[in-house]
């Protein structure tokens, strides 16, 4: 009752947050909790894949890197700083290689790490930071509450009437009845959600979207399922009471932003053009 207690007050804080970083100043607020979630996550994913050792240049441009691609959106949103975010993403590129030449084995593994945790984790953070600052704060509220209701809804049809595994191997808890009730509480609640944040939108878009973005959250899911299991570990850090690490929060969320950024290129193309 107790972890129930603690696990429901972590992610009331954590959605709590989301939610007002979306509907209060959120060309500014939102790319900045983005950072904050990037470097805890970042830090998760480096200790998941690098042994311990002593914080170094390395690590520091790293840091640097999330801050210097992410933080520009916030002072100047509109091209420009989409201009300087990228030069600035550039520069982070090349002094991170610079300094990995200087750097003892196993240079590659950290490297690789560097390279894997910045497309893995900081690019769709990056993506959906970009839709807050130029007006789409709306949309990237829905996708995140279609993550919730996707969540919820295959873990209540899974807890009721879950059989058949998933995919035992990475996710033993994870069934396919629970992922059909996962996609069937996402397709509703997309269905509602379309005329809110893109108004004139037919409704049969809005249940595709719910469907696809339910299969790249789940599978997301399982992707960080995998990356943990083989390191044999159960959660990629500890700062989350209930839900380990920040990465253990926004695993479905990393696969489902670049879908979701895409799928709205598109719906905003057919709108445009009247197909």
């Amino acid at each position: 009752m107790k972890q129930l207690f603690t696990r429901s007050i972590t992610g009331l804080v954590y959605v709590a947050l989301i939610v007002g970083s979306l509907l209060f100043a959120p060309a500014i607020s939102f790319p900045l909790l983005a950072i904050v979630l990037a470097l805890f996550a970042i830090s998760e994913f480096h200790n998941l894949f690098t042994s311990p050792r002593k914080f170094c240049a390395t690590d520091m441009t790293d840091i640097a890197g999330v801050i210097m691609l992410i933080t520009p959106l916030t002072f100047s949103p509109d091209r420009q700083g989409v201009v300087m975010s990228l030069i600035f993403g550039l520069i982070w590129f090349v002094v991170r290689s610079a300094l990995q030449l200087r750097a003892k084995a196993p240079a590659v593994t950290v490297f690789l790490t560097s390279m894997a945790g910045a497309t893995y984790i900081v690019t769709p953070l990056y993506i959906i930071s970009l839709m807050a600052v130029f007006g789409m704060a709306k949309a990237v509220l829905a996708l995140f509450i279609m993550l919730w209701l996707n969540d919820t809804g295959a873990y209540c049809v899974g807890s009721l009437m879950g059989r058949h595994r998933l995919c035992e191997r990475l996710s033993p808890k994870k069934s396919w009845e629970g992922f059909w009730g996962g996609m069937f509480f996402t397709a509703v609640g997309a269905v509602l959600l379309m005329p809110w944040y893109m108004p004139g939108t037919p409704w049969i878009f809005g249940a595709g979207t719910g469907i696809i973005i339910s299969i790249a959250a789940t599978w997301g899911d399982l992707v960080e399922s995998m990356l943990k299991r083989s390191q044999g570990v159960k959660d990629a850090g500890n700062i989350l009471p209930g839900h380990g690490g920040i990465l253990d929060r926004i695993d479905s969320l990393l696969l489902a932003a670049p879908v979701f950024a895409v799928m709205q290129l598109i719906f905003t193309f057919i709108h445009y053009f009247g197909f």
